[in-house]
């Protein structure tokens, strides 16, 4: 049987339960040579989205696609107050685990009625796009950030595969890996990538704003081949 996008997920989110940073990273798949990363690097990375934005005590933070809460809890630390939404139940489970104070719960990133009651400050989704079924489906989750976004709601995409390095990240994992291999890999693990374009034409039938933001990159290998867009509501 192939193996699909959400069965290793499955396998993910059965590791043994921690708290510590390097188990809940290897439980959001964080663990491959192109992705891989030191502890530091990752505190570094959300610490710094914190104090550029000024993301403070009081501020609702919300995160698609929360996986075992590696992202939020860095700002749980801050007393940041957190939510999240996952479509693994075991995952669901680690959050309340770890940020007690939070608000997590089982859905798809499409569907966020059970979060229509909230109006989030700010509202990330980090390295999920590619993970997607179809370009339907992001469309969807596009759709849906409106229902729980207010005036001055910044919203975080980050981490998504960039259609113009498409080529060039097959050409370079292919030389690493082999064309075997690679194959193997991903015949049935596909990744989205996506145009500029696609981000532009949602903010625009919304008069929401654009901005990339490149000077704050994860360092890891493939973020070469990312792109992280802010949406202004």
């Amino acid at each position: 049987m192939k193996e699909s996008w959400s069965s290793v997920w499955k396998k993910k989110s059965s590791l043994p339960f921690s708290n510590n940073y390097k188990t809940l990273l290897l439980m959001n798949g964080w663990d491959t040579g192109v992705s891989s990363f030191s502890i530091n690097d990752w505190k570094k990375f959300i610490n710094l989205i914190i104090k550029k934005f000024k993301i403070k005590k009081g501020d609702k933070v919300f995160e698609i696609g929360c996986g075992s809460g590696a992202f939020l809890l860095p700002f749980y630390k801050k007393k940041i107050t957190c939510y999240g939404l996952d479509y693994s139940s075991k995952f669901i489970k680690t959050c309340n685990k770890i940020m007690k104070k939070g608000v997590f719960i089982k859905a798809e990133a499409n569907d966020l009625k059970k979060f229509k009651r909230y109006k989030f400050n700010y509202i990330f989704i980090h390295s999920v796009f590619q993970y997607f079924d179809s370009m339907y489906y992001a469309n969807q989750v596009m759709g849906q950030l409106k229902k729980i976004s207010q005036k001055g709601t910044k919203v975080f995409i980050l981490d998504v595969p960039n259609l113009k390095k498409k080529k060039t990240w097959e050409q370079k994992m292919i030389k690493a890996i082999g064309k075997k291999e690679f194959d193997k890999k991903y015949s049935n693990l596909n990744h989205l990538f996506y145009p500029k374009s696609f981000f532009e034409k949602f903010c625009k039938r919304n008069n929401f704003s654009l901005e990339i933001i490149s000077k704050i990159k994860l360092k890891k290998q493939s973020s070469q081949y990312r792109l992280n867009y802010m949406i202004k509501v």
